[in-house]
């Protein structure tokens, strides 16, 4: 039960890292290349990727933990 809170906890973690750090790379790249930045239109679509990573960090996780025991 232990490693189930703990991988559940480092898929919410990494959610939440993602969610902060897409933003800000899109920032850098299009501050970089001089085009218009719209954090409105950017929020989203981090969120989107951070649901998908996360779920596939929690579900390798999982299956590591499966395979250890």
């Amino acid at each position: 039960m232990k490693k189930a809170i703990r991988v559940l906890l480092v898929g919410v973690a990494y959610f939440f890292a993602l969610v902060v750090y897409i933003p800000i790379l899109t920032y850098i790249k299009t501050w970089m290349l001089g085009l218009p930045y719209d954090l409105l239109e950017t929020i989203p679509v981090a969120i989107k990727f951070a649901l998908y990573g996360s779920i596939v960090v929690v579900i390798i996780l999982a299956l590591g933990a499966k395979i250890k025991k």
